[in-house]
């Protein structure tokens, strides 16, 4: 079963292609609001949401905005307009973004070979030009597995290890949506502003856009007003209903990642804590 966090994700999908149909259906914008309503406490309902932000935007302009349920069910603590919510690889939007103020700034040339920019990459990624990066069209290896995981290694080790692995393909030839990508994206970022990546993302785009409350971290930051995140995932244990009970979701964001937004859960056999993370945008 899909786990509550990427539910959520593709029940936004879901709706953004629902309702506009909808909306044209409708002989009025509120039965258009009301029957948008009514396909989100369903959806909620059948797939065991504990809560959202809903938010409907028609010619730039937002027709409704309303919370459901519990930012955190075992303390009733309600959705409200201020809750905080991960975007996950959302996130690399905002990296473009910054990428492309780079550009704007006469430092970065998109179609420059990564060697420009970074010195210490291997010989045979020297060649990867920056727009292929955004793209995902690098051929670059994966820099984690299929579960999210750098298995067991640490953030050092993770990297010096995708090093040492040939390209898939050469670069340009094939589209595989990749982290690794935006790994480099982060280090070229803070190797040309002489910052970290997250205060130049913050100062160059959340300070302008007005967002004090964006900020980036995972399940061990500390962030107020952030949404605890659920699963109903089985966790492996010998428990009758194992697969049926809503468990806290271990949200871990290892910090060459943020630039791409790509969490890893941790393993099942560690035990479930308090979910207080957060990367919102």
């Amino acid at each position: 079963m899909l786990p509550a966090l990427l539910r959520t994700a593709l029940l936004t999908v879901a709706l953004s292609a629902w309702l506009p149909a909808q909306a044209l259906a409708a002989g009025s914008l509120k039965e258009a609001n009301s029957k948008a309503r009514a396909f989100i406490q369903q959806a909620m309902q059948k797939q065991r949401i504990p809560g959202l932000q809903l938010a409907v935007v028609q010619n730039g302009k937002v027709v409704l905005l309303e919370n459901y349920g519990f930012a955190n069910v075992e303390n009733r603590v309600p959705v409200t307009g201020k809750t905080l919510f991960p975007i996950n690889s959302a996130t690399k939007s905002f990296t473009g973004v910054a990428m492309m103020q780079l550009v704007q700034d006469g430092r970065v040339d998109l179609d420059a070979p990564l060697s420009r920019y970074l010195d210490d990459v291997p010989a045979t990624w020297r060649g990867v030009r920056i727009r292929q990066l955004l793209g995902h069209t690098s051929g670059l290896p994966e820099i984690i597995d299929s579960q999210g995981a750098f298995g067991g290694a640490t953030e050092p080790e993770a990297w010096s290890a995708v090093e040492a692995r040939p390209l898939e393909v050469s670069p340009g030839e094939q589209f595989s949506y990749n982290q690794t990508n935006y790994g480099l994206l982060s280090r070229i970022i803070v190797k040309l502003s002489g910052q970290p990546y997250e205060r130049f993302v913050t100062q160059r785009q959340f300070d302008v856009a007005g967002m004090p409350s964006t900020t980036f971290g995972d399940s061990y930051d500390l962030v107020a007003g952030a949404a605890t995140i659920y699963s109903w995932s089985p966790r492996g244990s010998l428990a009758p209903d194992d697969g049926e009970r809503l468990s806290h979701w271990i949200y871990e964001m290892p910090y060459s990642l943020w630039a791409g937004g790509e969490s890893r859960r941790r393993p099942k056999s560690c035990r479930a804590g308090s979910l207080r993370c957060r990367r919102t945008s």
